[in-house]
């Protein structure tokens, strides 16, 4: 059982005998585990990259009353509602375009080089190295 003793500062402080706990349940679960065990226990799921992909594809072909709808309906998805929403406002060419760059990347862009200055000099100088010096013996 355990004692309670005189504290320095007054008052009493409460010492557990040996062997003994004072916190016989233990430590409480974290906060973000507790709330991933809630939120499947309710049936809800974790987002995969192809399930994200797959619904903004779709979502660029929605018509925009059926988008305006959903993006009002308190039951849709918070992701779906804020990309609708934000697909809707001034910046919905920026919206568009970044979802198309995150679902399948963004574009390659090249760079062709032709051999139209033939007589250009290039010169490169590399920073921060110091100069090989050779220490060849052969007499060269």
């Amino acid at each position: 059982m355990a004692k309670q003793v005189p504290a320095r500062n007054g008052g009493t402080l409460t010492r557990p005998d040996k062997g003994e706990t004072m916190n016989p349940n233990g430590r409480p679960p974290k906060l973000l585990s507790s709330i991933v065990k809630e939120l499947r226990a309710k049936g809800y799921e974790r987002a995969t990259a192809t399930t994200v992909c797959e619904a903004f594809e779709i979502l660029m072909n929605v018509p925009q009353e059926i988008l305006v709808e959903m993006t009002n309906d308190k039951e849709a998805p918070m992701s779906i509602r804020i990309v609708g929403k934000a697909m809707l406002s001034a910046k919905g060419w920026e919206v568009l375009s970044a979802i198309l760059d995150r679902a399948h990347g963004k574009a390659v862009q090249q760079i062709i080089q032709d051999n139209k200055f033939p007589d250009a000099e290039i010169s490169i100088q590399v920073v921060g190295e110091k100069p090989k010096v050779s220490t060849s013996t052969d007499g060269d």
